[in-house]
């Protein structure tokens, strides 16, 4: 049977943050519905709706028909409750665009999530080898950097579809990081502040 793995690690501190999730993806089931995965409840619905009656079998003779209505079901089941949150925007960003192997992924950008890794390294073992068994991943990468007088962010959004020929396993994962560092001049201002209140 196909590998679907749900699982989600996050750390914070201050305002720094960092979160970590591999979620099954089903592009089968997309496929089946003929829908991106970016589709709403609305949009699963309402083509639910017209393939069943398009492909049932009382009212479609034609070979495969049955079938065909099996696996409209299946991924109907399947997606019903999705709205949205597992869209992999690949098309929309020519230019972020990277493909490489899981093993390489995991060498390249694993280091985005050390900090939610650290909060239970089980968990983050089971979800390194998901992605190191990926023999093809599609990979989204945006960062932004803002700074004001007090302090400087750095963000990283890494998303990847990252596929398993050899089992059919096919999960998506979601890197989010922010790091937030203050100015030096904001240091000096809370160290003063400190011995001020040690005095």
């Amino acid at each position: 049977p196909e590998l679907k793995v749900l699982l989600f690690l996050m750390w914070e501190e201050g305002e720094s943050k960092v979160s970590v999730g591999v979620y099954p993806h089903q592009s089968k089931h997309w496929e089946a519905l003929e829908l991106s995965d970016c589709s709403t409840k609305e949009e699963i619905k309402a083509k639910y709706r017209k393939l069943s009656v398009k492909y049932h079998p009382d009212k479609n003779q034609e070979d495969g028909a049955k079938e065909r209505f099996q696996r409209i079901t299946e991924a109907y089941e399947a997606l019903k409750e999705t709205d949205g949150q597992l869209a992999f925007p690949w098309e929309r960003f020519p230019e972020r665009q990277q493909m490489m192997k899981g093993s390489d992924l995991i060498r390249t950008l694993g280091f985005l999530g050390a900090e939610a890794a650290q909060q239970d390294p089980i968990k983050a073992q089971f979800m390194q080898q998901v992605v190191k068994e990926a023999t093809d991943c599609r990979v989204l990468l945006h960062e932004r950097d803002t700074k004001d007088e007090e302090k400087s962010c750095k963000e990283i959004w890494a998303d990847a579809l990252c596929v398993d020929e050899r089992s059919g396993a096919n999960h998506l994962v979601k890197v989010y990081r922010r790091i937030v560092t203050l100015s030096e001049a904001a240091k000096l201002a809370a160290k003063e502040g400190m011995e001020e209140l040690d005095e």
